[in-house]
């Protein structure tokens, strides 16, 4: 009577080890892709045409002239970065991207920071970065800021929009 419970053990443990084998060998030919993500501060540090730094609430009231700072955060998920991109009316606000030296050094061709652009080299392979959105408001009335993070997934999850209405009076 042993030996037959040894064998039939011994099955099971071979076709669990078997159905294993199949499911994990069943996603090699596809790796995994993710949509890109972005996160931004819910505090804005502002300076004020006078001088004053303060920090204030992403959805306060914004005064034309102050100069405004939000940190933004992006990741490619399971892929790599290929770009971050933020776009406005020129007429609403001067905007434009800060970084560290850290971030500086691997900014590929096609980056314009002045621009709201940055361009990540797909050698670098990079999966998260940081920066900081900087701009004045110019004008009352509510103009969105459009951000853009796109990593080397398919189409079907990158690039990634969001949009940031600041209310300016």
């Amino acid at each position: 009577m042993k030996p037959v419970m040894k064998h039939s053990h011994s099955i099971l443990s071979a076709l669990a080890l078997a159905v294993c084998m199949c499911i994990m060998s069943s996603c090699l030919n596809d790796y995994a892709q993710s949509s890109p993500e972005l996160r931004v501060n819910t505090k804005l540090f502002r300076t004020t045409m006078e001088g004053v730094h303060d920090t204030i609430d992403l959805l306060d009231t914004l005064m034309i002239g102050d100069t405004l700072r939000l940190p933004v955060m992006f990741m490619g998920g399971f892929n790599i970065l290929t770009s971050f991109q933020v776009q406005c009316d020129p007429a609403a606000h001067d905007l434009q991207l800060e970084v560290d030296s850290a971030v500086a050094t691997v900014l590929g061709p096609g980056s314009d920071l002045t621009k709201g652009k940055i361009v990540f080299p797909a050698d670098r392979a990079i999966s998260m970065c940081t920066a900081t959105l900087r701009f004045v408001p110019l004008r009352s009335g509510n103009s969105p800021i459009n951000m853009t993070v796109a990593n080397n997934a398919s189409e079907k999850f990158s690039p990634r929009a969001w949009s940031y209405t600041p209310n300016v009076k």
